[in-house]
């Protein structure tokens, strides 16, 4: 419970605070930090009215859900300054296995403010002097320390090994290491992290980065938080794949955790709009992956092979350039492709057969999808009737590749005929050992896969290429490496809900028809390290902001639960009368 209320007090603050230049106290982000989350509320409140937020039902509803209750009341008045960006970053301290320390930077223009609030609301804490600051406990290891211009929220997270390793060596009364493995063994991992000495520790630590420590050194961060953007989010892929490479079960020979994730990272920034939610992405790779970066970023997706897609009724349409060449280097850096070829050696083929045999050109469209409920009675041996209901889901499927060298690809055909994952049906029609409904068919140019036959012949026959392809698509899915485009209107409005959905989910799928228009994605260019990358979000709604329709959203989904949790209640009561009645 702790985690949530500090993620709501942080969300809560920055409504109260709200810059283009990366503020002063991004400082006492450290640069091991593996997750940053940035809140811009001035360029927000350019868009929308605070007010709104602060006096929606929803709001009230959640902040009195809290404890304590009425904690974010008076939020307002409580010294946090205004038109800052306020932070918040995920760290892993001390090592590996220790635990995490999520922490908050909320910046104050007047503390004595911020003190009464706190005395006001949390009359229990008691507020103490350390190193020039004060700190408190607030609730359930809620840790926070302010000095005159800034506060900081923190929450330590820690698992066992790390409750094990401090109760050993943080701590020299033999009483407390005597009862050590009962503490373990009854409180949960946070319920040791509210210990006040390990807190303090903590809070000393946030409050007292060097410089070369900082995250401002990196130029990577500042360039996304100096765009000016909502919400920023910075991954450092370094540290995350360092730190669980082994968790995560990943060969030692592949060497992850080092010279190729070294300095890889992720920036992105999003933005709520009239009508839509817009996000600029960088993933920045390691200096060892450069050579191999370029080649993925350097080509577009073959723009013939897009034409030919079917497009009317479409619902999903992704477009890829995959450089053969870019993946044969990537196999090779991680040391796997001299395993590849020997175990492909023993079967006639070789990694150069495979990527020559395509251009790393692909396309995927999916059309005409609906989904129904329909409802069945089967008569068992007893005589009795049982009433069940199953899903149908229709749709046509296409996926589609560009040939390369037709020598190779034809060696690659006959290889997987051999061994029996595709049996020719037809004159160059074949169907996979995997799915009999899944069909295969190519000329000279194009291999097309699909759910029915005849759609994959059309596609090679370009039969599909008159079909009218929508705008969006040829603005925003073409000439990228990289492309997706999602028509939430098409798929939503294709769904009949059970007969005997509830009330939730049927608001639900309302509501979503009435949000949510399509999804467009693109990218994978490559530049000055980094592979950029665009979405956008686009809604029904095109003259209110995101926010707003979020909000109405959340609301109603709300509002629907309420009320199928009433209903249920009303109909436990009648049920219950109506045994009542029977016994009696």
């Amino acid at each position: 419970m702790n985690l949530r209320f500090l993620l709501f007090l942080f969300v809560a603050t920055v409504v109260f605070s709200a810059c283009n230049s990366l503020p002063d106290h991004a400082k006492y982000i450290p640069k091991d930090a593996v997750v940053v989350v940035g809140l811009n509320t001035k360029k927000i409140g350019k868009q929308i009215a605070w007010s709104a937020l602060i006096g929606s039902k929803l709001f009230n509803e959640m902040k009195t859900s809290l404890p304590p209750k009425h904690a974010l009341e008076g939020l307002g008045d409580a010294g946090i300054e205004h038109m800052s960006t306020s932070y918040l970053y995920v760290k892993n301290y001390r090592d590996a296995d220790a635990g995490t320390r999520i922490t908050a930077l909320v910046p104050l223009d007047d503390a004595g403010k911020w003190e009464v609030y706190v005395k006001r609301t949390f009359p229990n804490t008691t507020i103490k002097e350390a190193d020039g600051r004060k700190e408190a406990n607030l609730v359930d290891g809620m840790y926070v320390g302010w000095t005159k211009d800034l506060l900081i929220v923190m929450n330590i997270i820690e698992n066992q090994v790390s409750i094990k390793k401090s109760l050993d060596t943080s701590f020299a009364d033999s009483s407390l290491l005597a009862s050590k493995d009962s503490f373990i063994a009854e409180g949960s991992p946070t319920t040791f992290a509210a210990n006040e000495q390990l807190l303090s520790s903590e809070m000393k630590n946030a409050f007292t980065i060097q410089k070369n420590n900082a995250i401002t050194d990196d130029a990577r961060f500042k360039k996304m938080e100096t765009d000016g953007h909502d919400i920023t989010v910075w991954m450092n892929y370094d540290i995350l794949m360092s730190e669980n490479s082994d968790k995560m079960g990943m060969p030692s020979q592949l060497a992850l955790g080092s010279t190729l994730w070294k300095q890889a990272a992720f920036s992105g920034g999003f933005d709520f709009e009239k009508g839509k939610i817009t996000g600029d992405m960088l993933y920045y790779t390691s200096e060892e992956l450069r050579n191999v970066a370029e080649e993925f970023g350097s080509k577009n997706a073959d723009k013939e092979l897009l034409e030919r897609l079917p497009a009317q009724n479409l619902n999903m349409l992704m477009a890829f350039h995959l450089s053969t060449k870019g993946l044969k280097g990537l196999l090779e850096k991680i040391g796997v492709l001299g395993f590849a070829n020997l175990a492909l050696s023993s079967e006639g083929i070789s990694t150069d057969d495979i990527f020559e045999a395509f251009t790393g050109d692909l396309g995927v469209a999916v059309n005409d999808f609906t989904m129904n409920y329909s409802s069945h009675r089967d008569s068992s041996k007893d005589s009795s009737t049982i009433n069940y209901s199953s899903q149908n889901t229709t749709m046509n499927f296409l996926y589609t590749m560009k040939i390369g060298n037709k020598e190779k690809f034809n060696k690659l055909m006959t290889y997987l005929q051999q061994k029996q994952l595709l049996t020719p049906i037809e004159n160059n029609l074949f169907t996979s050992s995997f799915s009999d409904s899944m069909f295969l068919t190519f000329d000279n140019n194009y291999i097309a896969v699909s759910n029915k036959s005849d759609y994959a012949r059309a596609y090679l026959a370009g039969k599909f290429k008159a079909e009218p392809t929508p705008a969006v698509i040829k603005n925003d899915v073409y000439n990228h490496p990289i492309g997706m485009y999602l028509s939430f209107q098409t798929i939503l409005a294709s769904i009949k809900p059970h007969q005997n959905s509830g009330i939730t989910d049927s608001v639900a799928l309302q509501e979503s028809r009435n949000l949510l228009d399509n999804l467009v994605f693109n990218g994978g260019e490559y530049s000055k390290n980094a592979f950029s990358y665009k979405f956008a979000l686009n809604l029904v709604n095109k003259k209110e902001n995101a926010i707003f329709q979020l909000m109405n959203f959340a609301m109603k989904m709300n509002e629907a639960a309420e009320n199928e949790k009433a209903s249920k209640g009303k109909n436990a009561v009648h049920a219950g009368a109506f045994e009542q009645n029977q016994y009696h």
